[in-house]
């Protein structure tokens, strides 16, 4: 094997061929099937967060004149027996704590964002994950238990910043995994868990009308996820990059097994003598003590062996999303990106959380908006086949606008047309959040693909802390939320005029591959690859 020679990459040897199909159906089928709890998670409080009217208890004073001690809370004109209000007594000037708990759900997702695609891209996408269903399963215990209206806050803030985590971790391995024609298709099929999830919750919450209950039963849930991430394999992409070569060659033919296929002989004769310079895989008690270093960077990098080809980089430096600052072309990409998941961000949820806002029953509306997510997730599938990213995103924009501009000459009286108008929204907002997944899954290379998708999905939950206070725009007109959220869509549609087309590109794996790529050097490169493609694993003997 030549010291000079190149690696070959994992797509040509592995990713990419017929011998892959049925393992990389199965792994992101439960991948993403794994992840079902957090969509039941995340719209769980539209059935238990929200004012009450209360009043004392012996009728005969003030509620929040400082004597009263004991409250009733009226739920005749509600649809839910039960709240976060009445359990812990937000009333008077703790009402403010119903918001605070909507806030942190966005700070959590914030911190989920970059904290879960940091861990993400240190520990493997596979490993992360198993271990956030595990966390998320204990803390929903916890919070259907506690007494403690602060314990439940923390609680709160930590499972959603591992529901975000969850979502950006399974986002890449899902992109990694699939093959590059097809690679829409992965993370649409994880959209689509999500969006049946939300609509799951409808049903649940019925049976389980105590808000505890219902948080208890969706850990139940949660735990089921952890088991079935047990028997999912890390990504080949991410092994790869980490030189494991000898797990990527067991999972090949592993993955030959599956599909009754032989793995070529040229291909598993090269996997055997990388198996050997590589990477060797460690013992259990070895592996945790090396993901601490890689957690606290305190790992010195890989010693190349004088046997081991040289990678892409030339080196193997450990990258960070700190280095995209030497990228200016791709840093600003990423905050075009950013822009796009603020949009979507704001939009969704405003929309997800808005039975209250519509004048609409939340069991009816959760219901509806999670079959429309459903519709939204398989409609982008299919058209996502015919057309590109930009001209979908744009579309899409322009599309969950009009509809939000529409209810603003509506009357709140006509339920059932809004409920149609809004259930249109959801369709086209199910389908903007695939697109961002995947837009910026595209554009950001392997080396810090989860946490680009973290951070872009980072500075979308920090605004989306003040989206429970959006409301109180309506101070200025009952209108004026909806024409904030209409004039939003509007504005990023101009982000995306200056992003480029990913359908069908080869996945960017260095940042100076990232940094050109949709340019002409990008193009005149990846025609060069394709020549010598062919030629790959000849010129490594």
């Amino acid at each position: 094997m030549s010291e000079t020679s190149d690696i070959p990459p994992v797509d040509i040897l592995f990713t990419e061929n017929t011998f892959a199909h049925r393992w990389q159906l199965l792994m992101i089928a439960m991948c993403s099937i794994a992840t079902i709890y957090s969509g039941i998670f995340v719209i769980s409080p539209s059935f238990f967060r929200f004012e009450v009217p209360y009043y004392c208890q012996d009728n005969t004073q003030d509620a929040c004149d400082g004597s009263c001690s004991d409250w009733s809370f009226n739920y005749t004109t509600l649809d839910v027996p039960t709240s976060l209000q009445e359990s812990y007594n937000l009333v008077c000037d703790k009402e403010l704590y119903i918001q605070l708990h909507g806030s942190l759900y966005f700070l959590g997702l914030c911190l989920g964002s970059i904290i879960g695609g940091y861990l993400s891209d240190k520990l493997g996408r596979a490993k992360w994950l198993s271990i956030a269903h595990f966390l998320n399963t204990i803390l929903g215990v916890i919070m259907g238990v506690t007494n403690s209206l602060f314990v439940n806050l923390f609680c709160w803030c930590l499972l959603s910043a591992l529901c975000m985590s969850t979502w950006v971790s399974a986002c890449a391995y899902n992109a990694e995994t699939g093959r590059a024609k097809f690679r829409h298709v992965s993370v649409g099929i994880l959209n689509c868990i999500f969006s049946a999830s939300v609509g799951l919750c409808s049903p649940l919450a019925y049976v389980f009308p105590n808000w505890r209950h219902l948080l208890i039963s969706i850990s139940v849930i949660a735990f089921l996820c952890f088991i079935l991430s047990l028997f999912n394999d890390e990504s080949p992409r991410w092994l790869w990059s980490q030189r494991r070569f000898g797990e990527v060659y067991e999972i090949m033919k592993k993955s030959a097994k599956l599909q009754n296929e032989e793995i070529p002989a040229d291909t598993e004769k090269l996997m055997i003598s990388l198996s050997k310079i590589g990477k060797q895989k460690e013992k259990f008690a070895d592996r945790i003590v090396t993901d601490f270093k890689n957690v606290f960077c305190l790992n010195a990098n890989f010693q190349q062996d004088s046997k081991l080809p040289k990678n892409e980089h030339g080196n193997d430096k450990n990258y960070s999303i700190l280095d995209i600052r030497n990228y200016p072309r791709l840093a600003v990409r990423l905050v075009f990106l950013a822009m796009h998941w603020v949009c979507v961000n704001t939009l969704y949820y405003g929309l997800s959380f808005g039975a209250e806002m519509f004048h609409q029953n939340v069991y009816v509306f959760v219901l509806t908006q999670g079959f429309a997510g459903l519709i939204g997730g398989i409609f982008g599938l299919f058209l996502l086949n015919f057309a590109g990213r930009k001209t979908l995103a744009i579309a899409n924009l322009k599309f969950a606008g009009a509809c939000y501009l529409a209810c603003v000459f509506i009357p709140l009286s006509k339920k059932f047309i809004i409920l149609v108008i809004t259930f249109s929204a959801k369709i086209s907002l199910e389908f903007f959040f695939v697109l961002c997944y995947l837009w910026t899954s595209d554009l950001m290379p392997t080396v810090i693909r989860t946490s680009g998708i973290g951070l872009a999905s980072s500075m979308a939950r920090i605004t989306g802390m003040a989206l429970p206070f959006v409301g109180n725009l309506a101070v200025f007109g009952s209108a004026a939320p909806l024409i904030f959220y209409s004039c939003l869509a509007f504005f990023v549609i101009i982000c995306s005029v200056f992003l480029p087309e990913s359908r069908g590109q080869k996945l960017p794996n260095t940042l100076e591959e990232g940094n050109d790529f949709g340019t002409n050097k990008s193009r005149l490169q990846n025609e060069h690859e394709q020549r010598t493609e062919a030629r790959a694993v000849e010129n490594v003997f």
